[in-house]
């Protein structure tokens, strides 16, 4: 089979590594692969030489993504000159005239690579399912987020036409039941949800005791509900001053400086670390007390599921994909408030190693039933089969 995927961007986010696990997987199983992003974002040096690894062909088109942004972050005037310098580089020239180019460099690269299926890999590229429609083409939808939810994305024209188009398309995967749900999928015999994969079954490890720090591990932004963390770690540095709390991320530098802000009133900076981006978070998951995901809509929460692998208990609140992951692995949950995420912090400072030992252990055999590259993998393939099958018929 030869499958053409279109992804939002060449970088290291959590919808890139998902992919680069996939695309690993399906060159195993023999895949001829053909890789489209769009042209205006930065491109990591790392992932493309990884697709020149698998000998994976790559084209950077004009691609826009369909949504109108909502973001209230943007009424900062820092803000503003950020998203307008994002707009310049998504459209510049002429929004219409972009998209009838990569319309027509898409077209051509279909009929020269002659795909079997177009595998669109997040929701807010539209272009995909557009082209598969005029060209007869099967196309297979990879939902990841929720758009409005969490990054006050609205699609276009509308939600309703994105919806539409979902259930028109010829397959759907949502990365969570709740996402499935959410866009009014539960009924679509074409839709139906996979979970990431998020580390090989034999990759899992659990090494006790643990250290006295709490980790957070994701992109520093206001989605991912940093400010109640350092909130909660400020309530509960006061007894417990030889712990820390680690960030391990990048984010925009005026988000960073006012946690640090935040930080400095509540008098909890000196037990607050920045790390930045780790190319390798495992070593930090596995000694971590708890890994902690404050994120208000998480599609997923890719990281929430590596943690069980590395043996790590999650304090999560209790929405969206960190929830119906806690559902299957057990965690400790919050709400809304960051009272109620002192309290969890504190509860997981004070288990002792055999709780936390048999706490640790039913999260990761979970996890490794649910969220293994393996079964992600083949799931994945199965979709494809099937359509491959169908249309051979």
């Amino acid at each position: 089979m030869r499958i053409l995927y279109i992804v939002s961007e060449l970088d290291k986010c959590g919808a890139s590594l998902s992919f680069l696990t996939l695309l690993r997987g399906m060159r195993e199983k023999g895949i001829e692969a053909f890789v489209v992003s769009p042209d205006w974002n930065l491109v990591d040096d790392n992932f493309v030489a990884l697709l020149q690894k698998m000998s994976v062909p790559y084209k950077l088109l004009p691609i826009t993504w369909d949504i109108k942004d909502e973001n209230p972050k943007s009424k900062t005037i820092k803000r503003k000159i950020k998203d307008l310098i994002k707009w310049f580089l998504r459209r510049v020239n002429n929004p219409k005239k972009n998209k009838e180019k990569a319309i027509t460099q898409l077209q051509e690269i279909i009929n020269n690579f002659n795909p079997d299926i177009v595998h669109t890999n997040v929701g807010v590229i539209h272009i995909g399912y557009e082209i598969c429609k005029k060209m007869g083409i099967k196309h297979v939808w990879h939902i990841r987020e929720y758009q409005d939810l969490d990054f006050h994305w609205v699609p276009l024209p509308s939600k309703d036409a994105f919806i539409n188009q979902l259930k028109d398309t010829d397959a759907v995967i949502t990365i969570t039941k709740d996402l499935k749900k959410y866009f009014g999928l539960d009924n679509c015999n074409t839709a139906r949800t996979i979970y990431n994969g998020v580390f090989n079954q034999s990759e899992s490890s659990l090494e006790l005791p643990k250290s006295n720090y709490f980790l957070c591990a994701s992109r520093l932004v206001q989605a991912k509900g940093h400010v109640d963390v350092v909130k909660a770690f400020g309530s509960f540095y006061k007894d417990n001053p030889h712990y820390q709390l680690i960030f391990a991320g990048i984010g925009d530098n005026w988000y960073i400086d006012q946690l640090k802000l935040l930080a400095n009133e509540l008098h909890c900076e000196e037990g607050i670390s920045f790390i930045g981006h780790q190319k390798e978070i495992k070593p930090y998951m596995k000694k971590a007390k708890a890994l902690i995901v404050a994120s208000y809509s998480e599609g997923f929460g890719r990281m929430t599921a590596e943690a069980a692998f590395c043996g790590c208990l999650v304090i999560g609140r209790n929405t969206a994909g960190t929830k119906e992951i806690l559902d299957e692995i057990g965690g400790f949950r919050f709400e809304k408030s960051s009272e109620e995420l002192f309290e969890q912090m504190r509860i997981v400072s004070q288990l002792t190693d055999e709780e936390y030992l048999r706490l640790a252990q039913y999260a990761q055999n979970r996890a490794k039933e649910l969220y293994s590259n393996e079964n992600y993998v083949s799931q994945v393939y199965d979709v494809y089969k099937q359509l491959y099958e169908k249309e051979k018929e």
